[in-house]
């Protein structure tokens, strides 16, 4: 994995791409850490920025952004075109690593491992195939969406065939313990990667045009079947040249499922499966998201950290 200090870039939300000289974007220096590392982002980009503080630390004072210090920093991607360099930041929101098993990961940027972010750029979802991280200042973000307990349960509301297949309801799921615990397996197994919100999942889906529904499947540990349906709801079609392969799709069929999901991403959900399964509501009562007026997201909350800390005192 390249490293290449940025001093003189600012993070950018949007996707538009920024675009200069491979040489102008290297201008500050770069470094190499191993592809196969198990330190996390954070800790290496640290440790390069402390190695490369005479340089960096109060580089370019022109550029209107906050200092650049090893605690303060956000990243990009980067992909060439001849000596041409794209730079894309990396968004206020959790990003896609790919670990040793072959799960996909939801962590912020900078708590990736290495080795998950390279495996996730070779497995195409990013829009770079080069091993590349730009270190660039950082920007004020907030804001992370409504929380969501749990992301099966919220799929068990919504989208209970993805799960559970068809012709499964609430009231036979209630009398098949094993195919509950199968569930709170999955819950648990997807908290602890940090897969909690219905709009991360259907990006991270996203970042690839077509999928095979057993390597999606593995991705995120469930049957081929339930991968495929995922796609269905998504907008994918089986594509006319390979009957195992699922591509984005603009039918009128895979327009409306994918904004049917899209229209649920900020529905209230049960607390529990058992409430779930207990409760002869399709959902909880709607309410105010007056309990979350102050929330942010964890960038927001690093950001403001930084800030103080570079406060005079």
């Amino acid at each position: 994995m390249k490293l290449i200090l940025a001093p003189h870039l600012a993070a950018s939300l949007g996707d538009a791409a920024r675009i200069m000289p491979q040489a102008k974007l290297e201008r500050y220096g770069t470094a190499e850490i191993a592809d196969g590392s198990t330190e996390t982002v954070e800790a290496v980009v640290k440790r390069v920025i402390g190695e490369h503080r005479d340089n960096v630390v109060g580089a370019a004072p022109h550029v209107d952004a906050p200092p650049f210090t090893e605690d303060y920093w956000w990243l990009a991607t980067v992909s060439r075109t001849g000596d041409a360099a794209q730079v894309r930041s990396f968004p206020p929101a959790r990003a896609y690593g790919v670990d040793a098993q072959g799960f996909v990961r939801f962590e912020y940027p900078r708590d990736l491992r290495v080795a998950d972010l390279a495996r996730a750029i070779d497995d195409d979802n990013y829009s770079t195939s080069d091993h590349v991280l730009v270190i660039t200042r950082a920007g004020e973000f907030g804001g992370n969406g409504h929380p969501v307990t749990s992301l099966v349960i919220w799929l068990l509301q919504e989208f209970p065939t993805i799960l559970l297949g068809a012709g499964v309801d609430r009231l036979l799921l209630r009398h098949d313990g094993g195919k509950q615990e199968q569930l709170r397996k999955l819950a648990a197994g997807w908290a602890g990667r940090h897969i909690e919100y219905p709009h991360s999942l259907r990006k991270y889906v996203e970042t690839r045009p077509a999928w095979y529904p057993d390597k999606l499947g593995q991705r995120l540990e469930v049957s081929s079947a339930a991968a495929r349906r995922l796609l269905e709801t998504l907008g994918y079609e089986t594509s006319p040249h390979d009957q195992d392969l699922m591509e984005q799709s603009e039918s009128a069929r895979a327009r409306a499922s994918r904004s049917a999901w899209i229209d649920a991403e900020s529905a209230l959900t049960f607390v529990s499966l058992d409430e779930l399964l207990n409760s002869d509501a399709e959902r909880p009562d709607q309410q105010e998201w007056t309990d979350w007026a102050d929330l942010t997201s964890e960038t927001d909350s690093w950001w403001k950290r930084a800030l103080t800390r570079l406060r005079p005192h």
